[in-house]
């Protein structure tokens, strides 16, 4: 990506709702 903190922060963020969904 070429944005690596971007990337990161949706990461983040994406596996926090991915999270409260159903767990990894």
């Amino acid at each position: 990506m070429s944005h690596p903190k971007a990337y990161r922060r949706f990461l983040g963020a994406w596996a926090a709702t991915n999270q409260q969904e159903k767990p990894l």
